[in-house]
């Protein structure tokens, strides 16, 4: 067994010494990585589909100011990044990071559509 090919097996411990526990990142944080951006975002239908037996995680450089270890889906920036914490039990959460292009562009549609279904709640109740 064991990791290969940058798949981590579902249950598998991961005891990092010489890592000190790392403190989540908050949502909203924003980190930048080869020119590229992403944004911490909650999003737990693409870390379940990310981090899945036989899913395919490509190890990157650890980012400075953030700790655990960080990979790319399929090896594709533009899936985001996958930040898995050592937490100080020793388990591993895994955190997602949204390209900030795909974030924004989902936050503006999000923001029409809230303003849209006020303005039809102002315009129904006059």
């Amino acid at each position: 067994g064991g990791a290969r090919g940058g798949v981590l097996p579902r249950g598998m411990a991961v005891v990092a010494p010489s890592f000190s526990p790392a403190v989540a990142s908050e949502i909203g944080d924003v980190i930048e990585v080869g020119g590229a951006f992403f944004v911490r975002a909650d999003n737990a239908s693409r870390v379940e589909a990310y981090t899945q037996p036989g899913a395919k995680l490509v190890v990157m450089h650890d980012i400075p100011g953030h700790g655990g270890f960080f990979m790319v889906p399929d090896g594709n920036l533009l899936c985001g990044l996958i930040q898995w914490v050592v937490k100080e039990d020793t388990s591993v959460m895994p955190q997602y990071w949204m390209e900030k292009t795909e974030f924004d562009t989902l936050n503006a549609k999000a923001q029409a559509s809230a303003e849209a279904a006020k303005a039809e709640a102002a315009n129904s109740s006059s």
